[in-house]
C-alpha cells in the first residue's frame, strides 16, 4: 500500500512538472512571436538603432561559453530599455524590474506574463543572504533550468549622461547561483550600453555597444574566501565593462551637443560621438547652431518663411503628445513612452470614427512630424 501511494505521488509530481514546463515553453513561444511582430516594428520605428545585433554570441559564437546569461544594461529610457534588451537576447529573458511596478493595477499579472520578476532593491550596500534567500532560490532555479535574466543594476530609469551607482543585486545573484549549481552552469554576464542621441525624440539614434563578456566562474576562489569581497570585485568589473560601452559626459546637454556635432560631421558611430565630445570638452569645436534655412546653398527669405510656417504647424499639432508625456512622466526618460501611449490611443480610437484611411493619414503625419522635429533639434533650433 505504501509503495502504491509513493508511486502515485511521484506520478502526480512528474505530471505537474511536465505541465509547468509545457506552459512555460508555450509562453516562451508566444513571447517570441510578440517580439517579432510587435517588438521589432515598435523599436525600429521609434528609434534609428545600430549595433544591437552585434552581440558577442553572434559575432564570435565559438569563443562564447554556452550556458545561461545575465544581460546587464544601463537604464535611461524606461520601457524601451527593457524592449531593446529583449530584442538583443537570443531568447525572451526573465527581467528584473522595480517591485513598485507590481503594485499598480494589473501590474503584477502583466509582469508575470512578460516574465518580469519584481525586485525589492537593497540599496547601495552588499545584500544580506538571510533577507534574499527565497528570491535568490527562484532566480537560481531559473538559471539552472537554462533561462537567462536581464538586469538593470542602476535601479529605476533616470535620464542621465553618466552611469549611475550600481546596486549589488546582480553580483549577488550571479555568484550565489553559480555556487548553488556547483559552479557548473556556466554563467556569463553580458554588458550592453544603450547610447541615445535624445531619448525624447522619435527617430533619433540609439547606438548599442557591447562590452567583453564576464565568466562568473573566474570569481570562485575569491568567493569561497570572502563572499562580499567577491560581490564587490564582480560589481566593479561589471561597472568597468558598462563604462567601456557608454558615452559619458558631465551633463546631458553636453552629451546631446556631442551627438549633434557628430551628426554634422556624418560620424554616426560611438567612436565618432566620442571624438565630438572630446573636441567640445577641449574647446576645439563649437556646438551646432544652424538656425537659418538655405535654398540651394543660399539664404532665401521666402523659402525660410514657408519652412518655418510648416514646421510651426507640425509643432502645434504634435504638442499634445509631447505635453502629455511631460505631464505624466516622473522623469524625462519616461516621456516618450507616455507620448507613444497617447498616440496608440488616438490611432485605435480613429478606427471607431473613421475608415482605414485615418490610420494611414495619422501615421504619415507622425512620420513627417517626427522627422521635422528631429531635423530642427539637430540644427539647434529646438531644445
Amino acid at each position: 500500500m505504501t509503495t502504491a501511494l509513493e508511486n502515485t505521488d511521484t506520478h502526480i509530481v512528474c505530471s505537474v512538472e511536465h505541465r509547468s514546463q509545457f506552459i512555460e515553453t508555450l509562453r516562451g513561444g508566444i513571447l517570441m512571436l510578440l517580439r517579432w511582430f510587435v517588438g521589432y516594428p515598435l523599436a525600429y520605428l521609434t528609434y534609428s538603432i545600430s549595433g544591437l545585433m552585434r552581440a558577442p554570441w553572434r559575432l564570435a559564437p565559438q569563443s562564447v561559453v554556452r550556458g545561461p546569461q545575465i544581460l546587464v544594461v544601463n537604464h535611461t529610457n524606461s520601457a524601451f530599455d527593457v524592449l531593446l534588451s529583449q530584442l538583443a537576447s537570443p531568447q525572451w529573458n526573465f527581467f528584473l524590474v522595480d517591485g513598485s511596478r507590481a503594485r499598480i493595477p494589473l501590474g503584477d499579472t502583466l509582469l508575470r506574463i512578460l516574465r518580469g520578476v519584481p525586485l525589492k532593491r537593497g540599496g547601495n550596500a552588499p545584500l544580506n543572504p538571510e533577507n534574499t534567500a527565497s528570491f535568490l532560490g527562484r532566480l537560481a532555479d531559473l538559471l539552472n533550468q537554462g533561462h537567462s535574466l536581464t538586469a538593470f543594476p542602476e535601479g529605476e530609469s533616470r535620464y542621465s549622461s553618466q552611469l549611475r551607482h550600481l546596486r549589488y543585486g546582480v553580483a549577488y545573484i550571479a555568484l550565489e547561483a553559480e555556487e548553488r549549481s556547483g559552479w557548473q552552469l556556466p554563467l556569463t554576464i553580458q554588458c550592453l550600453g544603450l547610447n541615445y542621441e535624445n531619448v525624447r525624440i522619435a527617430g533619433s539614434r540609439c547606438l548599442a555597444q557591447w562590452a567583453e563578456p564576464i565568466d562568473v566562474r573566474r570569481y570562485r576562489e575569491l568567493f569561497l574566501k570572502d563572499r562580499q569581497g567577491a560581490q564587490a570585485k564582480l560589481l566593479a568589473d561589471v561597472e568597468g565593462r558598462l563604462r567601456d560601452a557608454l558615452i559619458e559626459a558631465d551633463t546631458p546637454e553636453r552629451l546631446m551637443e556631442a551627438h549633434r556635432l557628430a551628426h554634422a560631421r556624418r560620424e554616426h558611430r560611438v567612436a565618432g560621438v566620442r571624438r565630438a565630445l572630446q573636441d567640445l570638452m577641449a574647446g576645439t569645436a563649437e556646438p551646432v547652431r544652424q538656425r537659418g534655412i538655405l535654398w540651394r546653398g543660399l539664404p532665401s527669405a521666402v523659402f525660410q518663411l514657408v519652412a518655418f510656417l510648416v514646421f510651426g504647424v507640425i509643432g502645434v499639432l504634435a504638442w499634445p503628445f509631447r505635453a502629455f508625456g511631460r505631464l505624466a512622466a516622473r522623469d524625462p526618460s519616461q516621456e516618450i513612452c507616455y507620448g507613444l501611449l497617447l498616440w496608440l490611443v488616438c490611432l485605435v480610437s480613429g478606427f471607431f470614427v473613421s475608415d482605414g484611411r485615418w490610420a494611414l493619414q495619422f501615421c504619415a503625419f507622425t512620420v513627417v512630424g517626427a522627422r521635422s522635429w528631429l531635423w530642427a533639434w539637430r540644427r539647434g533650433m529646438v531644445s
